[in-house]
């Protein structure tokens, strides 16, 4: 087992891969994320620690709303009650995606671009 907290956070989390780690910057813009893990059994792991910056998708406004939309390797993961599209308008699943540009319709009718490498 994983667990994690988030900039100065002193409760440690369960870390679910099943779900987005969402987060709050900063006052400089970065997060900082300490993790260490957890064997059944055994004495926890030394504490892990990384600071990154967590920027928008290139092109378009980085919102609250628009941040929620990532690309990880070849998927897009989006926030519940949005819907994924290739170039051409069909709908298309965000897992497991060709290269290309794809866009994402939010729950609220905003459209956000997002490009897999």
């Amino acid at each position: 087992k994983i667990f994690y907290a988030l900039n100065d956070a002193t409760e440690f989390k369960l870390y679910d891969p099943a779900k987005p780690i969402t987060y709050v910057s900063d006052t400089d813009g970065t997060c900082r994320i300490r993790a260490y893990a957890l064997e059944e059994g055994k004495k926890e792991g030394k504490i892990a620690e990384h600071s990154f910056a967590v920027t928008g998708i290139s092109g378009v406004e980085a919102d609250q709303e628009a941040g929620s939309v990532r690309v990880e390797g070849n998927s897009i993961i989006v926030p519940e009650g949005a819907q994924t599209f290739d170039i051409a308008g069909r709908r298309v699943n965000p897992q497991g995606l060709p290269r290309g540009i794809y866009i994402v319709r939010l729950a609220s009718g905003k459209a956000v671009k997002a490009v897999v490498k």
